[in-house]
């Protein structure tokens, strides 16, 4: 497999998180569970059969072109790639309301193929996608969305927020208070921008310093839950439980080699 991961430039970083292209995937199992990690994604297939999604929709979606996941709380249950090349730019949640419109906050937990979104959008990805080199691909990917971005006019409340709730173990109510807003007027105005509460989106961020620090030291589980501000195991468990579907310890027990994947030979957790 051929692998490109580009760290989105300073000027884009509070929109775009990362872009990535790769060429001949194919899972080592049948499924792939995908656990959320904080950003929305554009998806583009470029080679290989159509993406089916499995869960938590009811019912398999397959896309063939490219689609957006909107900001998760929960995960996806995937039929592994075989043989795929794909582009995927990772969005910040405030990045991800800015480059779909208003629409984003409906898109919280669901995919929706582009073209149902925006066709003028959807012809410009494809004309993107005929580039067959990844490196060019990438290099023309970055340009389009830097030009996109610098007509874009950023919430900073929202924005300033996020950061705030990102890195640090600060309450809501401090991080309202530093936006001058009343608590009431802010959390609504947050909403609207990302598709979470404040509180919501705290949480995800916590789980996901949670899920990088099991990969990187699952011996020490108990360094997780206290340094993370997690009342007890049980708690910990359980908020663990409700953004990847598994348990921290069946978690551990996959030993995944990327920490938001986890490889599955059956979709049952």
């Amino acid at each position: 497999m051929k692998l490109l991961v580009r760290t989105a430039p300073a000027s884009l970083a509070p929109f775009v998180r990362t872009v990535i292209w790769y060429c001949g995937y194919s899972g080592s199992n049948p499924y792939e569970l995908l656990m959320p990690d904080g950003t929305a994604q554009l998806i583009v297939p470029l080679e290989g059969p159509s993406r089916q999604v499995i869960a938590p929709f009811g019912r398999a979606q397959h896309h063939a072109v490219a689609y957006f996941t909107g900001l998760r709380s929960q995960p996806i249950l995937y039929r592994s790639e075989q043989q795929a090349s794909t582009l995927c730019i990772q969005f910040t949640p405030l990045g991800f309301r800015h480059f779909v419109g208003p629409g984003a906050a409906t898109l919280v937990n669901q995919t929706e193929e582009v073209s149902s979104v925006s066709k003028a959008m959807a012809s410009k990805i494809n004309e993107l996608a005929q580039h067959n080199s990844g490196e060019e691909l990438m290099q023309i990917t970055i340009a389009w969305l830097g030009q996109f971005f610098e007509q874009q006019a950023m919430d900073h409340a929202v924005a300033w927020a996020c950061r705030l709730l990102e890195n640090s173990s600060l309450s809501i109510a401090d991080v309202v208070k530093q936006t001058g807003y009343s608590h009431r007027y802010f959390v609504q105005r947050f909403q609207n921008q990302i598709g979470f509460t404040p509180k919501k989106f705290q949480r995800l961020q916590r789980f996901n310093q949670a899920l990088l620090s099991l990969r990187q030291a699952p011996k020490d589980p108990f360094d997780t839950i206290f340094r993370l501000g997690y009342f007890d195991q049980a708690h910990f468990s359980r908020e663990f439980k409700s953004f990847s579907g598994v348990s921290p310890g069946k978690y551990i027990a996959h030993r995944p080699q990327y920490a938001h994947v986890l490889s599955l030979k059956s979709p049952l957790l």
